[in-house]
């Protein structure tokens, strides 16, 4: 799919068939369409529309739930083929769109090619939820079968359709790596730009699976181009089956590192001090929890930093505290939130507790922060005068933006949710005798925002009485909250009987849903993982010393998932040791290519 020419593969007895990605002209509209008819709504939801930079685009299909096949030659760039590792220039893909489905959006964030013909992988940076992946047919082609191309490239009419096309193509001829096709209708239809990395696909009584993809294309009967000879070059994907299987694996259920300082800190800052805190958030407007805030209340010390490369570097620092927030108070804590509503966690809540001091802040011009509202009454009606006292952004709506805060006393029973009402922040929660049944009699009491039900929506909370093995999820219910799971015995086998516990809810399964538990003991190692079963939680895994070679052995010792890729959704995890400067960066190890 573009709209420049290139060598092919094709026969010498013929001139060059041409590439068929498609480029964008200044803003022409592109990306889209095959000649042919359009696709059935739902017949072909594993189809991808592939975005490369601002002026390319390609078809491709999912083939596991993580992973699209499609054309390599969609990725070359300044003339150089395509590579492993990172696409070269931002790529995003669009899956499952039809007439009756907005699909799913999803950047691309790792190229897998196969040498000596026009395929590559792409990892998507989440997982797909509810989309069938297209299976590898086995079964060589011949010269004579019949087979179904589809892609979003543009037709004999439209230079961008508004959903994929198909067309019906016999095989004129097979070579080890490649077909000849062409259209059965009466003008020998070729693919168009826009249809590159598309599927050919074999449909039968089994279903429908996928044989080869588009790679060249005379483009003969595609809107602009007048051309007489006819036929498409397709990459055969038949005898690959097991290079897919193996490349598109699963990450491994253990956590490896990826990035270890054992005294340095990260980014500059050095974690020497016990005081000192951290937490991810959207420093960008990005979309993506992609930046650390590491800060040491009482000494006024901010630093941000995020990932380049195999280190982290400092986007800001300040001696001064952040956004006239002075941080000069050992109590003082920040906590991201939505406060414009927008889905993004792009906003800081400094609060110091005891105090009723509470600022909001954002990035400014540069590298600066600017206070965008300050309080020393507290927020809504709760004044945040109990040294207890905690602050969580969570999406009490139900929409997927965190644009409400809980805040809540511990010992008290006291629960508020406040939101922001223009300039100012109101009540639409209040109680002072706990919430959802929990009665947060005890200053242990910690609550955690929480995907319960797997909606990609942080829309629960947990509350756990570390020491006590106290446990309960709670839901907005009207205006009110109701518990959908209690334990007094800890949760899914892991006690919660010793005061360190802590709980924080992960993206385990990369699917952009923060739907398990960490729950792990600082000074002792247990660090287990945990997941809804039901009505119940079960482990997935259980450790007694600590996770990726980090021991979790003293006190101190937190854990706090971050974007670290720009994948949006915090996949990876900071564990870090305040004190002595002790930073380890992990995830989940996806195994290489064989």
């Amino acid at each position: 799919m573009g709209d420049h020419s290139a060598p092919s593969n094709c026969s010498p007895r013929r001139p060059a068939a041409r590439r068929h990605r498609r480029r964008h002209p200044g803003r022409r509209p592109g990306h889209r369409g095959q000649r042919g008819a359009p696709a059935e709504p739902g017949a072909y939801p594993f189809l991808a529309r592939i975005a490369v930079g601002d002026d390319r685009s390609c078809t491709g299909s999912l083939v596991e739930a993580q992973w699209l096949l499609t054309a390599a030659d969609c990725f070359a760039d300044a003339g150089r083929p395509a590579t492993a590792g990172p696409p070269p220039r931002p790529t995003t893909a669009v899956i499952g769109r039809d007439a009756a489905s907005t699909g799913q959006t999803l950047p691309v964030a790792e190229l897998r090619p196969y040498a000596g013909r026009d395929l590559v992988l792409a990892r998507l940076a989440l997982r797909t939820s509810g989309i069938t992946p297209v299976l590898i047919d086995a079964t060589a082609p011949a010269a004579g079968d019949l087979l179904r191309a589809a892609g979003y490239g543009r037709t004999g009419t439209e230079w961008v359709p508004d959903r994929p096309h198909t067309a019906t193509f016999t095989v004129r001829a097979v070579t080890p790596t490649t077909l000849d096709i062409a259209g059965t209708d009466p003008d020998r239809t070729s693919t168009c730009k826009g249809d590159a990395g598309g599927p050919a696909l074999r449909e039968s009584g089994a279903g429908v699976q996928l044989v080869a993809v588009h790679s060249l294309s005379w483009q003969h009967g595609c809107l602009g181009v007048t051309q007489d000879q006819t036929g498409s070059i397709e990459a055969r994907a038949d005898d690959l089956a097991e290079w897919v299987r193996l490349a598109t694996r699963p990450p491994a259920t253990a956590f490896t590192t990826s990035y270890v300082s054992q005294g340095g800190g990260i980014g500059t800052f050095d974690l020497l001090d016990a005081r000192d805190q951290v937490v991810a958030f959207d420093y960008t407007g990005s979309g993506r929890q992609d930046h650390l805030l590491l800060y040491r209340p009482g000494a006024g010390i901010a630093y941000v930093v995020k990932r380049s490369g195999n280190a982290y570097v400092r986007v800001f620092s300040s001696a001064d505290g952040i956004g006239g927030f002075d941080l000069r108070n050992a109590a003082d804590r920040v906590v991201p939130f939505d406060y414009n509503g927008t889905g993004k966690l792009d906003h800081l809540v400094a609060y110091r507790p005891g105090y009723g001091t509470a600022y909001i802040v954002k990035k400014g011009a540069g590298n600066t922060f600017t206070r965008v509202s300050a309080s020393s009454t507290g927020l809504g009606t709760f004044d945040l005068r109990n040294a207890a006292d905690q602050v969580v952004a969570f999406d009490y709506a139900g929409t997927g933006r965190r644009d409400h805060l809980l805040l809540y006393r511990p010992g008290a029973g006291i629960a508020y949710v406040v939101r922001r009402s223009g300039t100012t922040m109101v009540n639409v929660f209040a109680s002072h005798a706990g919430i959802g049944g929990f009665d947060l009699s005890d200053a242990r009491d910690r609550a955690v925002p929480y995907d319960y039900d797997g909606s990609g929506r942080a829309d629960h909370l947990v509350f756990y009485r570390p020491g006590a093995g106290s446990v309960a999820i709670v839901e907005r219910s009207g205006s009110a909250f109701a518990r959908v799971f209690g334990s007094g015995t800890g949760i899914g086998g892991y006690s919660l009987a010793d005061n360190r516990d802590q709980l924080v809810a992960y993206d385990y399964e990369q699917t952009g849903r923060p739907d398990h538990l960490i729950a792990y003991r600082p000074g002792v190692g247990a660090a287990y993982l945990l997941k809804r079963s039901g009505t119940t939680f079960t482990r997935v895994s259980t450790s007694m010393a600590g996770l990726g070679g980090f021991d979790l052995k003293v006190a101190r010792d937190r854990i706090v998932p971050f974007d670290d890729e720009g994948a949006g959704s915090p996949l990876q995890l900071l564990v870090y040791r305040p004190g002595n400067g002790i930073a380890y960066v992990m995830g989940r190890f996806r195994p290489p290519a064989d």
